[in-house]
């Protein structure tokens, strides 16, 4: 069998589940963005200033560290432009969670980093989301908990092998 021929074969033999995969995953896509997630979070937390994209900005600027993120950085994480890197961090810095200043190595870029609220608020969020997803996955058997994230990230590197991801 060629590798080119291997693909459509694949598709042939699990047809089925390939498409329910498709339709799970464009539904969990925006799981964090529903009305009735959002309305969850909201009665927890004060959450006018932080919405999916912005907690995703602040874990970006947290992951890459305490010298400061730059755009690029923040765009690397995320898998988004520059330009919408750059948006998702001024309205976190207008939001009071991020602060931004001349990068110390290159005073051509800014460096972004969390404020206490930011920091604060990013905890929060993180306690909350993992709370929501121990509840939504509280009655699987604790196998199917630990391979979900574990599959996950195997077809997350597949679209990086295949040359499909936006740091290509």
């Amino acid at each position: 069998m060629s590798a080119e021929r291997e693909p459509l074969d694949v598709i042939a033999r699990h047809q089925g589940d390939l498409e329910a995969l498709d339709g799970a995953l464009g539904r969990v896509r925006r799981l964090w963005d529903q009305p009735g997630v959002r309305a969850w979070f909201r009665s927890r937390l004060d959450l006018d200033t932080v919405d999916a994209a912005a907690f995703r900005t602040l874990r970006a600027v947290n992951q890459l560290g305490p010298d400061g993120a730059s755009v690029n950085g923040v765009a690397d994480l995320l898998r988004v432009d520059g330009s919408t890197a750059s948006r998702f961090l001024e309205r976190t810095c207008e939001a009071g969670l991020v602060t931004s200043a001349l990068d110390r190595r290159d005073r051509r870029r800014r460096s972004f980093t969390l404020t206490e609220e930011g920091r604060r608020r990013l905890l929060a969020l993180r306690d909350l989301r993992v709370g929501l997803l121990g509840q939504l996955t509280s009655d699987w058997p604790a196998d199917d908990v630990q391979a979900l994230p574990v599959l996950l990230a195997r077809l997350d590197a597949a679209v990086i092998v295949l040359g499909l991801d936006d740091d290509q």
